[in-house]
């Protein structure tokens, strides 16, 4: 947009000053002005500004070696205080900004729930994790287009793939996160210690 500041090279900038100033620091720059404030190396102290200007040496060369460091040694900190305090600032209003939520499998579940659709992943199974990190999508069973309560076992309906429907027709009951991880690693997931055999059908 015409007239609209370019952020991006502006903070670009920025950091390759902060960049630059941290080598320095790292490399010893508050030992050689600790130096130059006991008068061993004075003549370092003339320093250029980011746009290329000299810094105004009006204070300094009215000043003894030893003094002159003191006074650029303030200047530094009271420089990178205040720069610290506008970044502050400007991540604040950045913040105000922040990216787009994009819909995760428990989104997009929850949402095919509420719209009654049919196309989504199975809830249960999107309470586990892919190796990646992401929640995991498992098909819902084919064999039901809408969330159930598999005939009232459960409080409320839920989208469910054909395994987790199956468990909880024979148990009564959703699988477990542990049960889910079993299943998932393709081990064999045991007929549950809680649940009783008698309850097979029921």
């Amino acid at each position: 947009m015409n007239g609209t500041p370019d952020l991006h090279h502006s903070a670009t900038a920025t950091f390759v000053y902060a960049a630059a100033l941290r080598r320095l620091i790292d490399e010893g720059l508050a030992q050689r002005i600790a130096e130059a404030e006991g008068g061993l190396s004075a003549q370092r102290l003339s320093m250029a500004a980011p746009g290329g200007d000299r810094a105004d040496p009006t204070a300094g060369s009215a000043l003894a070696p030893d003094d002159a460091a003191r006074h650029h040694q303030l200047e530094l900190a009271t420089a990178v205080d205040q720069a610290r305090a506008h970044l502050a600032y400007a991540l604040s209003i950045a913040g105000q900004y922040p990216p787009p939520h994009v819909a995760d499998a428990v989104d997009r579940a929850e949402l095919a729930r509420i719209n009654g659709r049919g196309e989504s992943c199975c809830q249960n199974c999107a309470r586990t994790r892919r190796p990646d990190g992401e929640p995991r999508w498992e098909p819902i069973d084919a064999r039901r287009a809408e969330a159930s309560t598999v005939d009232g076992r459960l409080a409320e309906p839920l989208l469910l793939c054909r395994w987790c429907y199956d468990r909880v027709a024979s148990w009564g009951r959703l699988p477990t996160f542990i049960e889910l991880e079993r299943h998932h690693r393709g081990e064999r997931v045991p007929w549950p210690d809680d649940i009783p055999r008698r309850e097979v059908g029921a």
